[in-house]
């Protein structure tokens, strides 16, 4: 039985990148057909519940062939919504490929398809920082605001080391999330339309801790969200998945002072593994997810270039393959080290993956969001943006 086109575009409408994240955000499973008016055949991405996991590009296949697409300037698009008949070759996280082609068409290591199309308006503000990323979602959950606030540009939305108990959506514009280096703050990423302003442990307590400070970027309407309505939705939710979504907030603040060390030169990857062992392989297919019940445990990432420290893990926190979306910290993107007395509790993959299905739209769109600010955020320190 074949599938069914849900959603078809034109490239110079919706950019491969956002037909990708749009695709990513919305757990999609199916294949994303690309046509050019450039290339002979059409290319082709395939995803599984939100995740791409082949493409074909001309010759190429696979990770190769997701980057040649990026190279489409012109054409148009369409997605069909069925079971993808591809054989997972790709294990990257949606962010990853997409912030890594985006960085390849900019250094022209991707050829371009058609006429290069100058810079709209849209795109001057989202590259007015070069390397810095852009962390931005479709809009959605209405439903959710109770009310609008307009940020003069420069305005400061959020400040580090306060607490706050509210959290919002950027409806329109953008805002800078920057954190303190000595007697400077350092840009981290840019946030977009759809991108949250707060953290999961508002939606948990009465009140936390902000780990930065977020500052409006040219001016910003933000949305703000009920409240009492998620601590309702949130504290439904099973211990386990509540942990879950709790050890992901602390795992964001974990890979961004790993960022803030970095450019600090203050990164010492030896001090990650020293007096742990080896529990998992970077590269290993393990597909389970365990929490810590004793001691720690260390996320290190090997690149061509050396050895890369990501978080350290306590009781409670999780490793393995996050069931939602790839965070760049699975086994296949990343190595565990765990200390002598460093114990594991499998969790049930299966049962979090139906209760993560049955939640809220709401409730999925801001894990789904930490986690994207997780993936970008480790591709930064990893040196590959």
């Amino acid at each position: 039985m074949e599938g069914t086109q849900v959603l078809n575009g034109d490239l110079k409408f919706l950019t491969l990148a956002e037909v990708l994240q749009l695709l990513n955000s919305s757990g999609a499973s199916g294949t994303l057909r690309l046509n050019s008016p450039y290339a002979p055949e059409a290319g082709l991405v395939y995803f599984s519940k939100g995740n791409i996991i082949n493409a074909i590009c001309a010759e190429q296949q696979g990770v190769d062939a997701v980057y040649g697409l990026f190279g489409w300037m012109e054409g148009e698009f369409g997605f069909t919504a069925d079971e993808p008949q591809a054989k997972k070759v790709i294990n990257q996280g949606v962010m990853e490929l997409v912030l890594d082609g985006l960085r390849m068409l900019d250094d022209k290591e991707i050829p371009r398809l058609g006429p290069a199309p100058g810079l709209s308006q849209k795109a001057q503000v989202e590259s007015e920082y070069g390397e810095i990323p852009i962390i931005k979602r479709p809009v959605a959950n209405y439903g959710y605001v109770v009310d609008e606030d307009e940020i003069e540009d420069g305005h400061t939305i959020v400040q580090e080391g306060k607490h706050g108990s509210w959290v919002c959506v950027i409806l329109e514009g953008y805002a800078d999330v920057l954190r303190e280096a000595g007697n400077e703050q350092v840009r981290i990423v840019r946030l977009g339309p759809g991108a949250l302003v707060g953290n999961i442990s508002s939606l948990l307590s009465r009140s936390s801790l902000r780990t930065a400070t977020v500052v409006s970027a040219g001016g910003t309407v933000l949305g703000v969200l009920d409240l009492q309505r998620l601590h309702g939705e949130f504290s439904v939710l099973s211990f386990d998945m509540r942990q879950l979504a709790v050890s992901l907030d602390y795992r964001l603040r974990e890979v961004t002072s790993r960022v803030m060390e970095n450019r600090l030169g203050k990164m010492d990857p030896q001090a990650f593994i020293k007096n742990r062992k080896i529990m998992f392989e970077q590269g290993t297919e393990e597909e389970g997810i365990y929490r810590i019940t004793e001691g720690h445990a260390s996320i290190v990432r090997n690149t061509l270039k050396s050895t890369v420290p990501l978080a350290i893990l306590n009781r409670g926190d999780f490793i393995g393959q996050f069931p939602f979306a790839n965070i760049g910290h699975e086994t296949g993107s990343a190595a565990v080290w765990a200390s002598e007395d460093c114990k594991v509790q499998q969790l049930d993959l299966v049962s979090l993956t139906r209760e993560y299905e049955d939640c809220s739209s709401m409730v999925r769109g801001i894990v789904e969001h930490v986690a994207q600010c997780i993936s970008v955020t480790t591709k930064m320190v990893a040196g590959a943006i």
